[in-house]
């Protein structure tokens, strides 16, 4: 019966607290175009000459960036490799944590050679090491 009680003022209490914090989350769409206003104006640039870079667009109308906060690096990485870790876990660890298994998900999630050669030495060096443990408990067990 406590816990009955306990359950029903807590989920009143919660109500009642959800209910004065509505207004939090209410978005003002004037204030949001406002703020996207300058992106606008450097998209219709952007999609106007199409193929523009952002040491192009710095040189032609400077203006356009000049109060928006640029990565200077973007253009490197857009131009790098498309790789991408399974599950964000290097290749090593899938073979070295789950051996074959992790060495065929490396080799059809990435289909990269160099990324399944690392899941390989991972996968020989679980093996070498499961090896060597077992030899010294069988050498220290006799």
């Amino acid at each position: 019966m406590k816990h009955l009680f306990l359950l029903i003022c807590l989920s009143l209490l919660s109500f009642g607290l959800i209910g004065s914090n509505a207004d939090m989350f209410a978005i003002d769409k004037e204030e949001v175009k406002a703020e996207l206003a300058e992106m606008e104006q450097l998209e219709d640039y952007v999609l106007a000459n199409e193929g523009t870079t952002i040491s192009e667009i710095r040189a032609n109308e400077p203006a356009l960036i000049a109060d928006i906060s640029l990565n200077e690096n973007i253009e490197l990485g857009l131009a790098g490799s498309s790789y991408m870790e399974p599950l964000g876990i290097p290749a090593f660890v899938w073979g070295f944590c789950f051996n074959v298994s992790g060495l065929a998900v490396v080799y059809f999630v990435t289909e990269d050679d160099e990324e399944t050669k690392k899941a390989l030495y991972g996968c020989v060096t679980s093996a070498l090491l499961y090896i060597l443990i077992w030899v010294v408990v069988a050498v220290a067990g006799s």
